[in-house]
């Protein structure tokens, strides 16, 4: 029983241990790594107990890419075979693994941490949930349950663990509470008390952080103490004095301290305890641990009545956030002691705002809004580089540096190495910027200043931008010339936005006026004396982006009017817009109409006359209908013409942005689905995208409230604008509506042709459902 206990703990010697279980137990993830990759080169050939230790090197090492295929392959090898064979032991008849001999479990459990990491926990709890279902049902053999090992026991309250944890991170603080407290009631037996009773307070650690239960944490704190450090050491496998054990566990313990003295209002003691950990040499190799000790020590000056020294704190801590291109996600984060990132630019704001520096404000929300967009985008590399090779290999080597640099890799590296590797990755950052700025801003957090995205907005513009966290509700009224913000009511402004969806959706109410009035009270009144031009630029944010604003009502008019709108998914884009130039008007056109889904259910009455209705628009139309409008002739024809148009389905996932899309007729080799991560890796040349399809407009608020969508995609793409709508469409209304529209486009520039198109729906119709969806994102010349 002895041995086997010891094959569980890390820094374990190697006697008579294989090396490949030898390295797993001693956390060597990336040694293991290349071990197994140089042994079998395919994991289709790999058996069973190298499969699930290949999985969860990629999970440790936050290789998510390779993790997923491994546990794609684990799923298939599951259906054939769920066991691994155990070899005879003199002392328990079985033979000790890293994993139980059932692995049913394994693929769930690591895709549950991987998506905790990515902060996807809608995924994250889904993967645990069915692993804790399966759970229920499991017939643990033998071995799995023998002396030292308990398999059955641990991969319980592992489970158990993360169900408590990701319901903390989403919130659910009951539900987290349910699982927290049945894990803490688990029966852990008598054999092996103490390796499974310090592996259970481990996860009560990371729930009770991740729900704010810092008194917990503090009537706990030794049991808590012991229990991050023995989960850091498991993690490392290191020796005390080492260097990576300053970094990785003392600090993230004094950490925890530090902060649930500050969060249960002991200020002066956490200050002290704060300052203590800058002056630590070791914090700043830490990233996961360093901002967020920026940060809070920031709010302690702020709550102090120290704004200038505050903001230094704020700065230095999202200055430390953007260094890394990828989200910094470390075991730390699981713990859950780092909350949101978004937090500290809120604050920053909130900072600057308060003693009226609009223009700094600004320029942070906007740095808040790329940091999102930075986050979702981290784990997606091959973006199409306009044809260069040499950023192509630019991109992949900053995806190595920073997978070398961050995580656990860092602490294989010595401290020469780890600086070399890091200005490294700098200048390759320098060369992508110097030479594909609008890549650049998708693969590091880049913001223009206030003076220069106002040197973007035309003299007859205004820019009305909003920056909305939890009940913080801003609005900037920017020009060319000024920057003003004003402070808004963001009390249940969520709510007020679905009661307006709502009664949209019945054409026979007229109840939407009541929240049309509201929401115009709430967001243009207090602004309307600020807005002096006829053209208005919109900036949603968060919730705001499922809100048409057209269909705000001061008592007598709606928005649209009196003002011609245009949406912009940031600010910042303006100067990407704005260099592209006047296209050159070609009269080309590429139209696919109501494409053959193999489902009469998805069938659009009026699309295909519609594109036949918008090709008569145009000189030189491309008509591509039913079967021919398919994701394969977009991909080849897109880049040839100055108008598309998409009279197809399209849906948007709210958990996972880069899998909406719009739904085209399949051909052999493909789904027929275009989505949204398709369109980084695509390059267009259209003055002008309509997206005359369901939902294409809708978005999902993802970190930070930052939406990134079909929109921003085609953007990014290459198109200068884009008419999407924000709500399943009639098809009848839309097909007149797109005829207007195409018809004002000889005469009006594409925001007063679409204006103009509305009012005549808004004529027919009256009722905002037929004409108030479609919205013109990007260029409106």
């Amino acid at each position: 029983m002895v041995i086997a206990v010891a094959l569980l703990c890390s820094g374990c010697v190697k006697i008579g241990m294989p090396e490949k279980d030898y390295l797993m137990a001693n956390a060597k993830y990336s040694e293991l790594q290349k071990k197994l990759e140089n042994e079998t080169k395919k994991m289709s050939s790999m058996p069973n107990s190298d499969l699930v230790k290949l999985c969860t090197c990629y999970t440790k090492l936050k290789n998510y890419q390779k993790l997923f295929e491994c546990t794609g392959k684990l799923d298939e090898r599951i259906s054939q075979s769920n066991k691994m064979s155990y070899k005879y032991n003199f002392l328990t008849g079985c033979r000790g693994d890293t994993a139980p001999q059932d692995i049913s479990l394994q693929p769930y459990i690591l895709r549950s941490e991987a998506f905790i990491d990515l902060g996807d926990y809608n995924n994250a709890l889904q993967n645990a949930q069915k692993a804790y279902d399966l759970l229920e049902k499991m017939q643990w053999s033998y071995c799995d349950k023998a002396l030292g090992f308990k398999w059955d026991i641990r991969q319980r309250q592992r489970i158990l663990g993360l169900l408590a944890l990701i319901h903390a991170l989403k919130g659910d603080t009951r539900e987290a509470l349910y699982y927290a407290d049945l894990l803490g009631k688990s029966d852990i037996g008598i054999v092996s008390y103490g390796a499974i009773k310090k592996e259970r307070e481990i996860s009560l650690a990371k729930a009770y952080m991740a729900l704010g239960k810092y008194d917990k944490v503090l009537e706990y704190k030794n049991a808590f103490m012991d229990a991050l450090e023995s989960f850091a050491l498991f993690i490392l496998g290191e020796s005390p004095g080492d260097q990576n054990i300053a970094t990785f566990i003392n600090l993230p313990r004094d950490f925890v301290l530090a902060k649930a003295n500050f969060e249960t209002g002991k200020t002066a003691v956490a200050r002290e305890e704060y300052d203590k950990l800058l002056q630590n040499p070791y914090t700043k190799d830490n990233g996961e641990i360093y901002w967020p000790i920026l940060y809070d020590r920031g709010r302690i000056s702020q709550k102090e009545g120290n704004r200038d020294q505050a903001r230094d704190y704020y700065k230095q801590s999202i200055g430390v956030v953007e260094s890394q291109r990828a989200t910094i996600h470390t075991e730390a984060n699981k713990i859950g002691f780092v909350g949101n990132k978004q937090e500290v630019y809120h604050q920053m704001v909130d900072c600057l705002l308060t003693d009226k520096r609009d223009s700094e404000g600004f320029e942070y929300v906007e740095r808040a809004k790329s940091r999102a967009l930075v986050d979702l985008l981290a784990s997606k590399r091959d973006f199409a580089s306009r044809g260069d090779e040499t950023i192509d290999a630019s991109v992949q080597e900053m995806a190595h540096i920073e997978s070398e640099t961050q995580g656990f890799n860092v602490a294989a590296l010595k401290p020469q190495e780890r600086e070399q590797k890091k200005t490294r990755g700098i200048e390759i950052k320098q060369q992508i910027r110097n030479k594909d700025p609008e890549l650049y801003s998708l693969v590091a957090v880049s913001t223009p200043s206030a003076a220069e995205i106002q040197s973007g907005i035309g003299d007859g513009e205004t820019l009305l931008e909003y920056y909305y966290f939890k009940d913080s509700l801003y609005a900037f009224i920017v020009t060319n010339q000024t920057v003003k913000s004003v402070k808004l009511d963001g009390n249940h402004l969520a709510e007020d936005i679905r009661q307006l969806r709502k009664s949209l959706e019945n054409p026979q109410s007229r109840e939407y006026a009541i929240w049309s009035a509201k929401l115009y009270q709430r967001l243009i009144q207090p602004v309307e004396q600020d807005i002096k031009t006829r053209n208005i630029m919109i900036v949603p944010h968060g919730i705001l982006h499922y809100l048409p604003f057209s269909v705000l009502n001061n008592g007598k008019n709606y928005l649209i009017e009196t003002h011609d709108i245009s949406y912009l998914p940031s600010a910042s884009v303006l100067q990407f817009l704005r260099k592209k130039g006047k296209a050159q008007k070609t009269g080309t056109a590429l139209i696919l109409g109501n494409p053959d889904l193999n489902d009469p259910r998805y069938d659009l009455k009026y699309a295909e006359q519609e594109a036949l209705t918008v090709a008569g628009k145009f000189p030189k139309p491309t008509v591509l209908l039913r079967k021919d409008a398919s994701k394969e002739a977009f991909r080849k024809l897109g880049n040839r013409y100055e108008v598309i148009h998409l009279a197809s389905h399209g849906t948007f996932e709210s958990d996972s942005p880069l899998d909406s899309g719009l739904l085209l007729a399949k051909k052999e080799g493909d789904d027929g689905f275009l989505r949204v991560s398709d369109l980084y890796s695509m390059r267009l040349n259209a003055d002008l995208v309509t997206l005359s399809a369901c939902e294409t407009g809708l978005g999902k608020i993802n970190s930070g409230d930052d939406i990134v969508g079909l929109s921003r995609g085609f953007l990014y793409a290459g198109s200068s604008s884009i008419v999407a709508s924000l709500w399943k469409v009639d098809d009848l209304a839309t097909s007149d509506l797109m005829a207007d529209f195409y018809s004002n486009l000889k005469h009006k520039d594409k925001r007063e042709a679409l204006r103009a198109a509305q009012l005549s729906g808004l004529a027919k119709y009256q009722h905002p459902f037929y004409w108030a969806s479609f919205q013109l994102t990007g260029k409106a010349d």
